[in-house]
């Protein structure tokens, strides 16, 4: 969220490549991206960027744009749409076995049985 903020604000991130992170995918190029862990990476995209005036205003604007795949109501709209698919899901697995799931919560909510 921190990130999306930013970038909103006109700042260009310099984010990990962190297998831990999805900020990576905010990022403006490959000058954005600092190998995870490597202080010496992220110094050379700061001082890329520095170096780099004309590059870091222009991506100010098209970062600026790209927030706008992230707003609220954009987001709320494939959370709405996530569920929806998970609910069909749902209700198709029970069609194929009706009783599954009736039976998964009663085997979690029997307190003679220890899971």
């Amino acid at each position: 969220m921190t990130c999306i903020e930013a970038i909103a604000c006109g700042c260009v991130p310099i984010v990990s490549d962190s297998a831990k992170s999805a900020t990576s995918q905010f990022a403006a190029n490959k000058n954005s991206v600092f190998h995870s862990g490597d202080y010496c990476d992220l110094a050379d995209k700061i001082d890329w960027w520095i170096e780099h005036p004309i590059e870091l205003s222009n991506n100010r604007r098209a970062i600026a744009e790209h927030t706008q795949n992230f707003t609220i109501g954009r987001s709320m709209g494939l959370y709405i749409a996530m569920f929806e698919r998970g609910l069909a899901d749902w209700k198709q697995a029970r069609e194929i076995q009706p009783n599954g799931y009736d039976e998964f919560m009663e085997g979690l909510c029997d307190k003679d049985k220890v899971l």
